[in-house]
């Protein structure tokens, strides 16, 4: 075991890393510094150009619609219909039960009614109203037959 003895000096502190202090300035430095760079602020700053409001700026042009409105009803339609179809399939199914169903009649209804609120905001062309009505009306009757009760076994 090595002891330590108390009067024995291995190192004197003060020689290690000495530090250098921060000199003392005079407080006086310190303002005079900032006299100088605020004066040489006001004079390079002469010719400040003022920002324009926001109401003077106009605003960017967007498109609303990336996509046509058509395009998009013509997608909605091909949905629904796809939607149906697998009902249809799922209807013929022998041990399909009506909770099997239902998310797809849900399914059913909610493309409805996108499909719906498309077409009220776009105008289109005859043959294309009357591809959407009658989707609309097709999908109609089919979720108002199963909430109905029409598909229930006797």
């Amino acid at each position: 075991m090595i002891g330590i003895d108390p009067d024995k000096i291995i190192l004197p502190v003060t020689d290690q890393n000495k530090v250098a202090s921060p000199k003392r300035t005079d407080k006086n430095n310190f303002q005079d510094l900032f006299k100088q760079v605020a004066k040489s602020a006001e004079t390079e700053n002469t010719a400040v150009v003022s920002t324009p409001y926001t109401s003077e700026i106009r605003p960017a042009q967007f498109e609303t619609q990336a996509v046509s409105s058509t395009t998009m009803i013509v997608d909605q339609i091909d949905h629904l219909m796809t939607t149906m179809e697998a009902y249809q399939r799922r209807l013929m199914e022998s041990d399909a039960t009506l909770k099997d169903i239902e998310p797809i009649v849900e399914k059913i209804a909610k493309q409805s009614e996108s499909l719906s609120v498309i077409a009220q905001k776009t105008e289109m062309e005859n043959d294309l109203e009357t591809i959407v009505n009658q989707s609309l009306s097709l999908s109609s009757k089919e979720i108002a037959r199963y909430r109905s009760g029409h598909y229930n076994d006797d």
